[in-house]
Formats: C-alpha cells, sequence, structure tokens
C-alpha cells in the first residue's frame, strides 16, 4: 500500500480565482514536503509505484506519491 498525495494546484492566487481553495501556495507545499522528508518518508514517482505494484516488488514503507494537475506540469 502507498499514500497518494493529490495537488489540484501548486500557486499563489487569490480567493476569487481559487472559490473551492484548491491551490496549495508554494511555500505550504515546500513546508509539507519538507515535514514528510524530516520524518524519514520518501516521494516515488508514479511510474516507478505503479511499476512495482505491477511486478510484485514491494513499495517501501514510509513512502508516498504525488498526483494531480500541479504535479504533471511540475515535474
Amino acid at each position: 500500500m502507498i499514500t497518494i498525495f493529490m495537488y489540484h494546484q501548486v500557486a499563489e492566487l487569490p480567493r476569487e480565482a481559487d472559490p473551492r481553495g484548491q491551490a496549495v501556495p508554494p511555500a505550504q507545499f515546500e513546508r509539507q514536503m519538507s515535514y514528510l522528508a524530516g520524518h524519514g518518508y520518501s516521494c516515488l514517482g508514479l511510474p516507478e509505484v505503479v511499476e512495482r505494484l505491477r511486478s510484485g516488488r514491494p513499495v517501501p514503507a514510509r513512502s508516498f506519491t504525488l498526483s494531480g494537475k500541479a504535479i504533471s506540469r511540475r515535474f
């Protein structure tokens, strides 16, 4: 099993441009990733996760992946 964090948008947007509150400011995203790294978590790319699951290779403990429009555009 692996945790998937989904980010719709990583951007600094005014409330009227993001009425649903789905954007995460870049500084907040960086804090979240730093927190996870500082607590022993590591991020695997989604293609690696899929390959591991298909091949039966284990997913390392304390790992996660990122998904969403913001991620596909950034990485």
